[in-house]
């Protein structure tokens, strides 16, 4: 019947795109709510498959999650692609995060430690070497830390790719324009109440940050809003433009395959109404400006403010909420893209009843109740 399933998961971004078109793909009969593909658009973010260059350390579960969603990043890619029919631009050409002071220098080299105790290849170049592989770099560059394993996609297109995906593989889109209700009955999930009516299932799955999910009786799992701003330049009269994504203190710096970049902040806690400050938006510039100084040349084509959500921990909320039935994939902030795949075949691995592919402790929701 349309209106039952196995699972219903709530949230059509990205991490509910990819966790019904892994479920679907298992055999289970999946049915995806929220608000509808063309008002959710392209996700916000970047597209970083960053899981090496990171401007800070973060909790080693996270580093887990983000190194096996990284392994698994290539093979997921080529089966959306599969079914879907259309590229997703992911590119491998590594990142670079760079500093500009002696402070800089070291506190960016005492967050590499955790990747020398796990012997994750990446290189040291002086400043005069990195502006050889990148000669935008401004000559004020101190050091470069280079990542090879640590790719590029396209937001939108991998938004658009998976819906395509999804669909083609069987899974049934409810679209919304109000938010859901966690639908319960004998102490247990039994589905989601819609504008449209009731959807029916064993199992309800609240994925993403801005799924639009209703729990009575049950609080939200805990978390700071945050927002990312972000601006769309054109470097193309630049010859010297960056081939890879560049970190530097307070700015990514992300070449396209159109020749377009992004330039982006990390997670600012805050509300957002989509509108960016002029102020946020100067410093964003003038920070990736310290780096490549001819950012300050390029034509503007768009900006945006993108939400999301950060967990306390620094660690993704993966497993069964406090009523049976009910499960949560949230809190993965600014990384949604980075760690969609494994979040996905982690939570779709504890569904099945098998056994999640790492410790489920850190990540569970029981964490953070009393």
């Amino acid at each position: 019947m349309r209106d039952r399933a196995d699972v219903i998961v709530v949230g059509t971004g990205i991490v509910g795109l990819s966790l019904s078109f892994e479920l679907v793909r298992r055999g289970v009969a999946t049915i995806l709510v929220g608000r509808p593909l063309r008002a959710t658009g392209a996700p916000g973010g970047l597209g970083l498959v960053n899981a090496q260059t990171r401007g800070c350390p973060g909790p080693e579960p996270f580093h887990d999650l983000a190194l096996l969603s990284r392994q698994l990043f290539a093979d997921w890619v080529e089966s959306i692609e599969a079914e879907s029919g259309m590229a997703v631009e992911y590119d491998v050409r590594g990142g670079m995060a760079v500093t500009l002071t002696d402070a800089e220098d070291v506190a960016l080299d005492r967050t590499l430690d955790w990747q020398r105790a796990r012997s994750l290849p990446f290189d040291v170049l002086p400043g005069e070497e990195a502006a050889v592989r990148e000669p935008s770099l401004s000559e004020e560059i101190r050091t470069a830390f280079t990542f090879p394993l640590d790719g590029t996609l396209a937001p939108g297109k991998l938004h658009r790719s998976l819906s395509l995906a999804a669909r083609s593989a069987g899974v049934r889109i409810h679209e919304s324009r109000f938010p859901a209700l966690l639908a319960s009955e004998g102490g247990r999930a039994t589905g989601v109440e819609t504008a449209e009516g009731r959807l029916i299932a064993d199992t309800v799955v609240e994925a993403g940050d801005a799924s639009g999910l209703a729990v009575p009786g049950a609080a939200a799992a805990p978390g700071v809003a945050a927002t990312c701003p972000a601006v769309d330049v054109d470097p193309s009269p630049d010859a010297d433009r960056l081939s890879r994504f560049v970190w530097t203190g307070g700015a990514w710096i992300v070449p396209r395959r159109d020749g377009s970049a992004t330039i982006a902040g990390g997670p600012d806690p805050g509300g957002a109404d989509g509108r960016p400050r002029a102020g946020a938006l100067s410093a964003l510039i003038e920070a990736a400006a310290r780096a490549v100084p001819a950012v300050r040349d390029y034509r503007i084509l768009s900006c945006s403010e993108s939400p999301c959500r950060l967990s306390p921990d620094g660690c993704p909320t993966l497993g069964a909420g406090a009523l049976p039935g009910y499960f949560l994939v949230c809190g993965l902030g600014g990384d949604e893209i980075l760690l969609a795949p494994a979040a996905a075949l982690f939570l779709a691995e504890v569904l099945s009843g098998r056994t999640p592919p790492l410790p489920p402790g850190p990540y569970h929701p029981a964490r953070f109740r009393p």
